[in-house]
């Protein structure tokens, strides 16, 4: 007996498993943080990514931001974020908060 596929195509959130478990907020705090992992990050290119892959608004993605405490710089008229370097505090104190995410 041969396994059976799915009929069906598996969206986006089913596709997600554990993640779709996370309260919003932690998926848009993700999402920033692994565009900010290897350096700056262009704030439009994640804004414009982050609304076409996530559905994820400018002021979600401005609030996480402002929740690590980011780094705003204007390089030749485009802003970009930067990650601070001690990130494992503000999310060690921030982690007591999770059940209100945006509080």
């Amino acid at each position: 007996m041969s396994a059976r596929r799915p009929t069906k195509e598996v969206g986006a959130e089913q596709g997600l498993g554990v993640m779709s478990k996370l309260p919003h907020c932690a998926l848009v705090r993700s999402y920033v943080l692994n565009n900010l992992e290897n350096g700056s990050a262009r704030v439009a290119d994640l804004v414009q990514s982050g609304r076409a892959e996530f559905g994820f608004s400018y002021g979600e993605l401005e609030a996480a931001a402002k929740h690590f405490a980011v780094i705003t710089q204007v390089r030749k008229g485009q802003i970009f974020w930067t990650r601070p370097a001690n990130l494992f505090a503000i999310w060690w104190g921030k982690s007591k908060a999770r059940s209100r995410c945006w509080g």
